[in-house]
């Protein structure tokens, strides 16, 4: 164990307490104790190699022999299982130090009896109780935390603080205690629960700070949405959310939302300092002024969603209060710090290059991260990528992710040209003056199609006319344009749609396939050689240190020619073709590939 690496804690745990005959005889016996998932560890050996971190302490408590663990260093991957240990002796007495060490000859000293507490209310230090919650809070172990809140009543208020800052409202399997069954009416039934919960108690909506809802596409797990039911009362009830989710899988309009929970749902976003962290997926007609709701708004992502801006005179009447509550605030503004779009960002775009925008106090001039979806409509690409130019001076992250790509990437479906590629005013890296990070993620796509009758189809592999269909190349052409703050690039190729032969021949490499006629004729690049010069040029990037490539393969490709292969030979195999392509980048920079399987 590394010192460094540890976090220096004490714990003493209560282990049993025994006649002395009984416990001099066990205590002989004793060879093993067991710490952390049930893992024995010896303990001579653990004295040996520990030395100071696990001492074994004898100590005489009224004709009794206490026997005390007392755990000096923790790793912080094993505070989960302090807190398990906690809750297996929460009904046992609990003490917050002890006296003498073993001594050099093995044997246990007999130190004076410390006088005991008739009530046992010795516990153990605050400052240990936050350090094992925090660590359990950083695990999200939701069931030791729930664990460790019933160990004592000591403990019980730092826990409660994050068991009951969450409201989560999903569907899940029969069983997880976490969450509801699928069913509308057991749904509504767990709303009015809770609704019934903070009635009788009203202190406990002081430590809700987190609101998500998740339905999926089952139009019996979304009726209720439109459905009359406690939900604005739990809204109305929660005197301040910092943490606003709603995730619906089948899109609804935000007319078809019940009247008293869209009420609701503008209340709760400007109510005390407003919602810090804002995630909306599935929500159509959406009112573009409800961004602007929360003074405090940090965070922000939204998911197939669409806008509109309404007219306050056209809002029904239990919303036209809050909307020109939104109206006279217009002049005060949101500095945004992380925006997501994924099938929204068009609607964005548009906003800020047109009037709409003046309607929009949500400023993404200091974003520092920024995460944007390119799905298969180019002219839709090219208003969303107006969200880079708009944060160019301030975005230090950049994350592109291609979803739902067809043969063609889809940048260059209206750019069929290098030239024209390179020269378009919104597709380039060296404007964003901090970035630092970029992280890209493509989609390849297999080239065999079905073609022919329904009754009779044909498989057909359809070769690549030119590399420039690569989905690859679009990004190898930008990087030609380097930036001098990036310092590392992250690379996730994603591979599902590929089979094993498609893997290598058309990921890596592309066939010459020239026309008839004389020659010669020049090579044809690949899209790694494209790549591989992009990024070996040290003036485009100069402070460039550090390239991650991560492959995702399917499950199914264990092996090009035996099924039975171990799937590790692939991974060697696509390692090493990728370090070979990128061999001028490799020895500029720390290269790192890795794969994974789904």
């Amino acid at each position: 164990m590394g010192m460094n690496s540890i976090a220096h804690i004490e714990v003493c745990l209560y282990l049993r307490t025994l006649p002395f005959s009984t416990a001099r005889r066990r205590l002989n016996s004793l060879t093993t104790f067991t710490l952390g998932y049930n893992t024995p560890v010896n303990v001579d050996v653990a004295e040996q190699h520990w030395a100071d971190n696990i001492r074994i302490v004898g100590l005489w408590a009224r004709r009794s022999l206490v026997l005390i663990i007392g755990i000096k260093s923790v790793y912080d991957g094993h505070r989960s299982s302090i807190a398990l240990a906690l809750s297996t002796f929460s009904q046992r007495f609990l003490m917050s130090s002890f006296t003498r060490m073993r001594d050099a000859r093995g044997r246990f000293a007999r130190p004076k009896p410390p006088r005991m507490e008739t009530s046992h209310s010795t516990y153990l230090p605050a400052e240990v109780i936050r350090v094992i919650l925090e660590g359990l809070i950083a695990q999200n172990d939701q069931p030791s935390v729930e664990a460790f809140s019933r160990v004592s009543s000591f403990f019980l208020e730092d826990c409660r603080k994050h068991l009951m800052q969450a409201f989560d409202l999903r569907k899940a399997p029969r069983g997880n205690p976490y969450t509801v069954v699928p069913a509308t009416q057991m749904m509504v039934e767990y709303i009015t629960r809770f609704a019934v919960l903070l009635q009788r108690q009203p202190h406990l909506a002081g430590y809700v700070k987190k609101i998500r809802i998740f339905c999926d596409d089952s139009n019996q797990n979304l009726s209720w949405i439109k459905q009359r039911t406690a939900m604005p009362f739990i809204l109305d009830r929660i005197p301040q959310v910092t943490d606003l989710e709603l995730t619906l899988e089948e899109p609804v309009e935000w007319a078809h939302f019940d009247p008293e929970l869209r009420r609701a749902f503008l209340a709760v976003m400007c109510r005390g300092m407003g919602v810090t962290q804002l995630k909306i997926t599935g929500v159509r007609n959406l009112p573009m002024m409800l961004l602007n709701q929360s003074r405090s708004l940090k965070s922000m992502e939204l998911h197939t969603c669409t806008f509109i801006f309404p007219d306050i005179s056209l809002c029904p009447p239990e919303e036209q209060q809050l909307m020109q509550r939104i109206s006279q605030g217009l002049s005060r503004k949101t500095y945004l710090d992380e925006l997501t779009v994924g099938n929204s960002g068009v609607y964005i775009g548009v906003a800020l290059a047109t009037d709409h925008g003046r309607f929009l106090r949500v400023d993404i001039s200091r974003l520092k991260r920024l995460e944007i979806d390119l799905g298969r409509r180019p002219p839709e690409n090219v208003e969303a990528w107006k969200i880079v130019l708009f944060a160019r001076k301030s975005i230090q992250t950049l994350v592109v992710r291609q979803t739902d790509m067809e043969f063609k990437p889809a940048l260059l479906i209206q750019m069929p040209n290098p030239g024209q590629f390179m020269n378009h005013p919104l597709m380039k890296l060296w404007h964003l003056e901090q970035l630092t990070h970029f992280d890209l993620t493509v989609v390849f796509q297999s080239l065999e199609r079905y073609e022919g009758s329904s009754h009779r189809p044909i498989l057909v592999r359809r070769p690549p006319q030119n590399c420039y269909e690569q989905p690859l190349i679009p990004w190898a052409m930008i990087l030609w344009a380097g930036n001098k703050m990036l310092r590392t690039i992250t690379l996730t190729l994603e591979c599902y749609a590929l089979e094993d032969e498609e893997l290598f021949s058309t990921c890596f490499e592309i066939e010459t396939d020239h026309t008839t006629g004389p020659g010669p004729y020049p090579p044809i690049p690949t899209s790694w050689s494209l790549l591989d010069t992009a990024l070996k040029n040290p003036n485009a990037f100069p402070s460039l240190q550090q390239i991650d490539v991560v492959m995702k393969l399917p499950e199914a490709s264990s092996s090009m020619s035996d099924a039975q292969a171990p799937i590790s030979a692939l991974q060697r195999e696509v390692m090493s073709v990728i370090k070979k392509l990128l061999h001028e980048t490799r020895r500029r920079v720390v290269l790192n590939i890795r794969c994974e399987l789904d």
